[in-house]
C-alpha cells in the first residue's frame, strides 16, 4: 500500500509552540486565521485570512506547498466557517444544527481536495480545560460539533504541554487527563529544544513515523484478511481428510483473533463429512 497523507490535530494551552513546532513540518504553509503567525520561532510561508472564502480561493496555491497548517481551528470552523455557512443556506441561518452538517460537509470536502492533492494537514487548536474533581481535563478547544468533526477525521491527536524539565512533549498517547489519539502508535515524543539543530525538521519527523506505521498496520491488515479468505475458501472446499487439512493449516496461518471462529466454521463441515480429528495422527480421519 502506498502512504498516504495524514491529519494531525495539535492542541496545548497558549505560548507552548504550537505553531513554531507545526512549521518544521515539510514545506508547509500556514494558514493564519488568528492573526498570530509572527509569534512563531520558525515562519513559514503565511495566508492570513479574515474568511473562509480567503482560504478556498487559494486551494490552487497550496499545490505548492506539502503541509497545510490551519491555526487554529476554532477560528476557522467556529467563525470563518459558520458565517459562510449562514452566509451561504437559508436552513442554516435559521437552525444551527443545520449549520454545522455544512459545515461538516464543506470542511471534508476540503480535506479531501488537499488529500487528493498529497498534501499533509496540521490542524492547530489551543487547549480547553476542565474540572473532573481533583483533575484537569484538557481538550482541543473547538465547539461541539466541530470538535467532534476535527477529531474523528485526525490521524493523529497530540496534546502539546511542558514536562519536568521544562521540555516539551507531544502526547499522543490518550490518559485520564487528555483528549489525545494515536493511531501510528507513536507514544509520547519529546520536542527538541529550538537551538537544536534537530528542531528544523521535528513535526517532518513526526508525520513520517506517522505515513510509516499507518503504512505497516495497513500492509498488516490486507495480509491477515488475505490469509482469513484463503482459510474461508479452504473450509468451502472440504471433501475429505487431506482438505480438511488443507483447511486447518490455512486457519492456522490467519490472526489469532479469527482462529476460533473459522475452527467452528471447520468443524461443522467436517462432522456433516463424518471426519474428526485424530490428535495422534496429526490429520483428519473418518470417525468409526
Amino acid at each position: 500500500m502506498p502512504q498516504r497523507p495524514v491529519v494531525i490535530l495539535l492542541y496545548g494551552v497558549p505560548g507552548c509552540g504550537k505553531s513554531s513546532i507545526a512549521s518544521t513540518a515539510n514545506n508547509p504553509l500556514l494558514i493564519d486565521c488568528d492573526r498570530g503567525a509572527d509569534r512563531a520561532v520558525i515562519r513559514p510561508d503565511v495566508l492570513t485570512c479574515s474568511s473562509w472564502e480567503d482560504i478556498t480561493n487559494e486551494l490552487e496555491t497550496m499545490r505548492d506547498y506539502g503541509t497545510i497548517i490551519i491555526d487554529t481551528a476554532k477560528a476557522a470552523l467556529d467563525d470563518f466557517m459558520m458565517a459562510w455557512a449562514i452566509k451561504t443556506d437559508d436552513a442554516a441561518r435559521r437552525n444551527a444544527l443545520k449549520a454545522y452538517g455544512l459545515i461538516g460537509k464543506e470542511f471534508s470536502q476540503f480535506v479531501a481536495n488537499l488529500r487528493a492533492m498529497g498534501k499533509d494537514l496540521i490542524i492547530i487548536a489551543h487547549a480547553k480545560e476542565d474540572k473532573d474533581g481533583d483533575d484537569r481535563i484538557f481538550y482541543p478547544d473547538v465547539t461541539g460539533q466541530s470538535r467532534d468533526l476535527v477529531q474523528r477525521i485526525a490521524d493523529q491527536i497530540g496534546f502539546l504541554s511542558y514536562g519536568g524539565d521544562n521540555s516539551r512533549v507531544l502526547h499522543f498517547q490518550k490518559n485520564h487527563r487528555i483528549v489525545a489519539k494515536d493511531t501510528a502508535r507513536l507514544g509520547d515524543i519529546i520536542i527538541p529544544d529550538a537551538s537544536d539543530p534537530a528542531y528544523a525538521t521535528a513535526m517532518a519527523n513526526i508525520i513520517a513515523a506517522t505515513k510509516a506505521r499507518i503504512q505497516e498496520r495497513t500492509n498488516a491488515q490486507n495480509e491477515a484478511l488475505d490469509a482469513i479468505k484463503t482459510a474461508e475458501e479452504a473450509i468451502a472446499k472440504v471433501a475429505d481428510g487431506p482438505t480438511a487439512d488443507d483447511a486447518l493449516k490455512a486457519i492456522t496461518a490467519c490472526p489469532q483473533a479469527d482462529v476460533k471462529a473459522l475452527k467452528k466454521k471447520l468443524a461443522d463441515a467436517t462432522k456433516k463429512l463424518g471426519l474428526k480429528f485424530d490428535k495422534g495422527e496429526g490429520k483428519f480421519l473418518k470417525a468409526e
